[in-house]
């Protein structure tokens, strides 16, 4: 069974949709944030990568909605640049499957 990649690349604030499972951020002109979905059930699983190089001080930030949290129970993270992760959902939690350097 082939596993599909269906990417977004986005440079503004935008609210994370299910028919993607990537999304590539670009913070290089602003500040950006992508609010996850309300968990409406398990095994939600998006790739996030911050893909800006340029040297600025713009902030990605991914943000919780619902109710929903991290596992340190905080609604929000920011993303350094050139790192990526991959998160899922379980009950009402995003947790971390991977970070990539």
């Amino acid at each position: 069974m082939t596993a599909f990649i269906y990417s977004s690349k986005i440079n503004a604030d935008t609210s994370a949709d299910l028919n993607f499972n990537a999304y590539l951020i670009d913070a290089s002109s602003n500040n950006v944030t992508l609010t996850l979905p309300t968990i409406d059930g398990d095994d939600i699983t998006y790739i996030l990568s911050r893909v800006d190089v340029s040297v600025n001080s713009n902030v990605v930030t991914i943000a919780c909605s619902g109710g929903n949290t991290f596992p340190d129970l905080s609604t929000s993270i920011t993303i350094p640049q050139n790192k990526a992760f991959t998160i899922n959902s379980n009950g009402n939690i995003w947790f971390f499957l991977d970070y990539m350097n």
